[in-house]
């Protein structure tokens, strides 16, 4: 079922060691079948399909999302991915100059500079909070800044150039417990993560579904707490202004819906594919993986691990080299693909563990890296 075998359930190149599903996700063909089964159909009749058909089955992948990731479908509106998720809550808040915004330095670059736009825009005052490469006090250290006069705190669930998971729970309950509003970027969690938003309560959480949900691209959703549903509009107003959270995100204007029809389909794909036993090969593999890795790198140690995607510092010997140079190499040279991160001055090769990869992948991996240095 897993391993090489499950391969077979995705379009990738066969002559591609792909260590990179953290990146865009892949999407299984079952699901690109799906959604041109809804391009089809919309193309058969399109005015009965968006005049007709298009909400009522839009509402009805908002509550598959919702089951999956346990939020009433309420609070969920579908979006096209978590960058889009991020700017639609940032720039839904009326800011005044000097309102603060704090963040951690494990940030996704997307989301700084949209938080740039903000501070460029309205005078707003952003913080980030320097956190190690390993840092296993982040809510210890996220406490001291967490002041009345924080506006908002932007923390990620799953980091993306360092693929640590933070304690998201617990950050939130400590915002709040100081009257700091929490928005989540869970751009990697869904799929990963075993989510319960009703139990985390965040004031916001963005998610992406192409990721480690499997979806179609283009395919992302916003969580907002009721209290803040009527302040959170979409970032193109159409005919619906005004008339609610819910009515106002369902139409901004004729799109290709059918990643969000297919997302379903996607669910369904990885409810065959058996969740529980999905998300242990993986972090049984990714933990293997990083232990061939830390030996060939020469490392004491590697970060727990909790997701599915390991970052690990290179060794010095190649630091003062381009990311992409290495990229390129790996890719052209040796048919791999996998992500050289540059984070706080060194580079870290990221790897992503998914059903269809296999032990032997890594293995290569580090050999090449390691005959090289």
């Amino acid at each position: 079922m897993f391993g090489a075998p499950a391969r077979s359930y995705w379009n990738l190149d066969r002559n591609c060691i792909f260590l990179n599903h953290g990146s865009f996700g892949a999407t299984p063909i079952g699901v690109l079948d799906e959604q041109s089964d809804w391009q089809r159909r919309l193309e058969s009749q399109p005015v009965l399909f968006m005049a007709e058909e298009l909400l009522p089955r839009l509402d009805r992948a908002r509550s598959c999302l919702g089951e999956f990731i346990g939020s009433d479908p309420a609070h969920l509106v579908l979006v096209d991915n978590a960058t889009t998720g991020i700017n639609t809550v940032l720039r839904s808040l009326d800011w005044q100059r000097g309102d603060k915004i704090l963040t951690t330095n494990h940030i996704y670059g997307a989301v700084r500079q949209a938080l740039k736009f903000i501070t460029d825009r309205y005078g707003v005052i952003v913080e980030e909070v320097a956190l190690t490469f390993w840092s296993d006090d982040v809510l210890e250290r996220l406490i001291p800044y967490l002041g009345a006069d924080l506006r908002l705190l932007v923390i990620d669930h799953v980091t993306s150039p360092t693929a640590l998971v933070f304690p998201i729970r617990e950050i939130i309950q400590a915002a709040h417990d100081r009257g700091v509003p929490v928005l989540v970027d869970g751009a990697h969690a869904p799929g990963m993560i075993d989510l319960n938003l009703s139990l985390l309560q965040p004031d916001w959480y963005v998610g992406n579904c192409h990721k480690w949900l499997c979806s179609a691209k283009g395919c992302g959703f916003i969580y907002t707490a009721p209290q803040w549903q009527s302040q959170t509009h979409p970032l193109v107003i159409s005919h619906d202004y005004g008339k609610g959270y819910e009515a106002e995100f369902s139409w901004t204007g004729t799109k290709d819906f059918s990643s969000w029809l297919a997302l379903p389909k996607a669910i369904e794909f990885l409810q065959g594919l058996g969740i529980e036993q999905a998300r242990s090969y993986n972090l049984n593999l990714i933990r293997q993986a990083g232990e061939i890795l830390a030996e060939a790198f020469h490392l004491s140690e590697i970060p727990p691990i909790q997701g599915f995607m390991l970052s690990l510092p290179l060794p010095s010997t190649w630091q003062s080299q381009a990311p992409k140079e290495i990229h390129d190499w790996l890719l052209t040279q040796h048919h791999i693909e996998v992500p050289i991160v540059p984070w706080q001055d060194r580079l870290y090769v990221r790897i992503s563990a998914q059903v269809y990869n296999e032990l032997e992948e890594y293995k290569i991996l580090a050999h090449v890296i390691q005959k090289r240095s």
